[in-house]
Order: C-alpha cells, then sequence, then structure tokens
C-alpha cells in the first residue's frame, strides 16, 4: 500500500496546559482540504492503521487499500444516528469489515484501539470531524503499537505524536478535551505503554 503524500506545512506551537504544567508543542497547520480524501486524513501506522473524518466516499479509501473501518459513533449525535445506517450499508456493499464502538468515555477509546489492532486489516479509524476522538484513539493505537515493536515512548515521541494530533484538529484549546488527553495519558501509564516519568 503506497501512503498518500502531504506537502510540507508551516510549523507553530501550541503552549498546552498538562498536569499543571505549561507543554510546548510544535506542529504543522494544515492545508486546506482537496477533496480526494476525507477532512483530516492522516497516517497512524504506515500501511495498516489511517485516520480522518466520516468518510462519505468509500472508493476513496478503497483506492488507498483500506480494508476494515472503524466507527468512533455517540449516539447522542443527530448527524451521527442518522448517517450511521448509510454507513453501514456503504461499507457492507464495499466487502469491508466494519467496527462499530460507542465513545461514552475514555475506556471506550480503549475499546475502540484495542479492535483495530486485533483486525489485523487495513483500517481506517473516523468519528465525525475525524479530529477529537478519533486523535486520543489514535494516540493510544500509537502508543500499543510501539509496545508491541518493544520501542520506547520518550518525551520527544510523546510531544510528536501530540503535535500530530493538533495537525489533524484536536482542540486543544478546550479544557474538557484537554482533560480527555490528561486522562488518556495517565491511563497509558498505569497500562505501562509509556513511562511516568515523561509525564513530569
Amino acid at each position: 500500500m503506497k501512503n498518500p503524500e502531504f506537502p510540507t506545512l508551516q510549523t507553530r506551537t501550541a503552549d498546552i496546559l498538562l498536569f499543571g504544567k505549561k507543554w510546548h508543542i510544535p506542529y504543522e497547520e494544515r492545508q486546506d482540504e482537496n477533496g480526494t480524501l476525507p477532512t483530516n486524513f492522516g497516517v497512524v501506522i504506515p500501511g495498516l492503521v489511517y485516520r480522518g473524518s466520516w468518510p462519505k466516499n468509500i472508493d476513496q479509501l478503497l483506492k488507498i487499500g483500506i480494508q476494515g473501518v472503524v466507527t468512533l459513533y455517540s449516539h447522542r449525535d443527530i448527524f451521527e444516528i442518522t448517517e450511521l445506517p448509510i454507513l453501514q450499508q456503504r461499507v457492507q456493499a464495499a466487502n469491508l469489515h466494519h467496527t462499530i464502538v460507542d465513545i461514552q468515555d475514555t475506556q471506550d477509546l480503549w475499546t475502540a484501539a484495542k479492535q483495530t489492532l486485533a483486525s489485523n486489516a487495513i483500517s481506517y479509524i473516523h468519528c465525525q470531524a475525524g479530529a477529537n476522538r478519533t486523535s486520543m484513539a489514535s494516540l493510544i493505537i500509537s502508543f500499543k503499537h510501539m509496545q508491541q515493536r518493544h520501542e520506547l515512548c520518550d518525551k520527544k515521541t510523546l510531544i510528536t505524536l501530540i503535535g500530530q494530533s493538533i495537525h489533524h484538529g484536536f482542540d486543544w484549546d478546550k479544557e474538557n478535551h484537554r482533560k480527555i488527553l490528561e486522562n488518556v495519558l495517565t491511563d497509558s501509564v498505569s497500562k505501562k505503554l509509556i513511562p511516568p516519568s515523561i509525564l513530569s
């Protein structure tokens, strides 16, 4: 599978308050979408997991080799309630594996990440905008994949991963989303995916 190519973009810095301290997170600002791929499309694990917004055109995913779709669903969202049956039909017609996870709390993000990696399919994970739920699930997937490969997640790697989340639309300036990020990082320490020292 050939990964889509993205242009080099201007780097900016987000000053995020996490665990009572200010973190300086470099990130690349996004270019206007050209319509060939879903909004906020990106690579989580090259050749294995990709991410983005609610897919409107399944053919776009088929062209890049996607074999399964993981939908991070909210049963409280009117758009998603309406669009989910339509998406299910399109995914089924394309003979793609479809996993649907109702995201109500942080633990559901862990469930989505686990099921994405367990599918052994080239997967596309998404929520509605491909920004917040998708970013947090993608972060967990990255941590779990690094652990499987016996790779160390140091502070530099963590900052890079958070920067990628911001690049793909994560609302870092909203307190409720920062709290979810803190919960994901705290859980990752307790699950021994990342060392506690990098959060200090």
